[in-house]
């Protein structure tokens, strides 16, 4: 049934196709339907006495494809997001900015246009360069994008401070046990 040559007719609920080979077969209905779907999209949408059909037309005075891409997934294939639910969520809950104001997940992104991306402590202020549907390798992602140096000494201020910050309390190692005991009575902790 993987060769078929069209449909023939339909009888109540048995399809009857003729194969290649000559050979006629009945089927069920479902499974018919099924073979048929996979016919007509394995010789692109033309039955075996039909014209090719007609490809989509996009509506007047729209852009086109590669010249517009939604917001949460160009953040999801520029890499800023892992999954593209999580960028839909951070788009959503005013995360990220587009052109100074709060976005909706929905709205086309075009080159030129201005993002602000809070990730944690951290605030990206990036120019789109590029757009791609599609998630790319980290080399190609980063050049859909253009960073502005004052948001990337920005960020490296704060990593810094928080390096800084999450060292000066640490020990160099842990506690052994007459240490441990002792920051159990200071704590007043019984073990």
């Amino acid at each position: 049934m993987a060769h078929l040559a069209g449909l023939l007719f339909a009888r109540g609920y048995l399809l009857v196709w003729e194969t290649l080979l000559g050979r006629t077969a009945v089927v069920h209905a479902t499974l018919a339907l099924y073979e048929y779907r996979s016919f007509r999209s394995a010789t692109g949408g033309m039955d075996v006495d039909s014209e090719p059909a007609s490809p989509a037309t996009e509506p007047a005075g729209s852009a086109p494809a590669a010249d517009r891409v939604r917001i949460d997934k160009w953040l999801w294939a520029a890499r800023f997001f892992k999954t593209r639910a999580l960028a839909a969520q951070a788009v959503s809950g005013g995360k990220v900015q587009l052109n100074g104001a709060r976005t909706k997940s929905s709205r086309d992104l075009h080159p030129g246009d201005s993002l602000i991306i809070r990730r944690g402590p951290y605030e990206h202020v990036i120019v789109v360069r590029g757009l791609t549907k599609r998630r790319v390798p980290a080399v190609e992602a980063a050049q859909l994008y253009e960073e502005t140096a004052e948001s990337r000494a920005t960020r490296e201020r704060v990593a810094a401070e928080r390096r800084a910050q999450d060292g000066a309390g640490a020990p160099a190692t842990r506690p052994d046990k007459h240490q441990r005991r002792r920051l159990f009575r200071v704590i007043g902790r019984n073990r």
